[in-house]
């Protein structure tokens, strides 16, 4: 049976916010700008029920897409792989080329009750991987991304450096320099 969808106002409780508060969703302050402040807490929750929209309860074609893995593999090594999904919150910092996104419906009380999954290559390994992700800038990131057709995209998750009231570090994407810009 399909989770009902989250309203704007379940969304934005979830979020932490009343409807005209602004969300600072990476917790930081840098000189006395406050990051995606010019965002509104009901624009946030617009999103993660828009967001919802794209979400695949449907067991079938979950189960379809793991078969096609499968039936993608170029090596025994790769076709005998676990078919695992790592914590994006596991590798921070590292470039991740995402190539593809689809959306689930979070099984965990409280929160967007949406999070995100995504492949993606480790650049700096080679290691190619599926990743979930639910914090609420990166859903939003992701989101963005898609509906721009901006995928494959090469960025970094990044956690604030400051914690949020709750004492998580919350997590957003940030675009990698390739190495012959930075000269």
């Amino acid at each position: 049976m399909a989770t009902p969808k989250m309203t704007e106002a379940e969304a934005l409780a979830a979020l932490g916010g009343a409807p005209d508060d602004d969300i600072v969703t990476d917790g930081e302050v840098v000189g006395d700008v406050e990051p995606y402040a010019d965002v509104s807490g009901a624009e946030l929750a617009r999103y993660v029920t828009t967001i919802q929209d794209l979400v695949v309860d449907d067991p079938d074609a979950i189960a379809l897409k793991i078969a096609q893995r499968r039936l993608n593999a170029k090596s025994v090594d790769e076709l005998l792989a676990p078919q695992e999904i790592k914590s994006a919150r596991d590798y921070t910092y590292r470039p991740l080329n995402i190539r593809e996104v689809h959306f689930n419906r979070s099984r965990f009380e409280g929160g967007v009750q949406v999070y995100a999954v995504f492949d993606a290559v480790d650049e700096s390994t080679g290691e190619v991987g599926t990743f979930a992700c639910g914090a609420a800038d990166v859903l939003v990131q992701l989101y963005k991304l898609v509906d721009w057709g901006a995928l494959p995209i090469t960025v970094q998750i990044v956690p604030a450096r400051n914690p949020s009231a709750n004492g998580h570090f919350p997590l957003h994407l940030e675009a990698v320099t390739p190495p012959e810009a930075q000269f």
